[in-house]
């Protein structure tokens, strides 16, 4: 039965991999409604599938440099960009060309005079802490 009902849901739903507004609520995916709870494992799964585009995107954008980064400065930019989404951390231009030319202070100095800083202060100040003292 469970067979049966996940292949016609799937036909009924579709799938769609972006938000969208469906009588007035936000669904993602198979018609999954955003407004209920969601279970811990559903949770931690989402997390996990994030950190991994996170950590790939990082890849990609400090390419070919990411590989020669500290383990405590690919965390911090992994969990910044998992903060503020690629689009948003790709127009921290200047923060990245530091990096890539390994100018760990002027980076840092990058991440906090951002508007994202001043609004998570805290967080921004953690992940300029570490990219400037390559210490978790």
């Amino acid at each position: 039965m469970i067979e049966a009902a996940r292949e016609k849901l799937m036909q009924q739903e579709g799938c769609n991999l972006d938000m969208y507004l469906e009588d007035g609520y936000l669904h993602i995916g198979w018609g999954t409604l955003l407004h209920e709870p969601i279970s811990q494992d559903a949770a931690d799964f989402l997390f996990y599938e994030r950190l991994k585009v996170s950590v790939k995107a990082c890849e990609l954008l400090f390419y070919p440099q990411w590989p020669t980064f500290s383990e405590p400065r690919q965390v911090a930019f992994v969990t910044l960009l998992y903060c503020m989404g690629r689009g948003r951390f790709e127009t921290f231009e200047k923060t990245i060309a530091a990096a890539k030319r390994g100018e760990w202070h002027k980076c840092a100095d990058e991440v906090l005079s951002s508007r994202w800083a001043r609004r998570y202060k805290t967080r921004a100040g953690d992940v300029a802490r570490i990219i400037r003292f390559n210490e978790l």
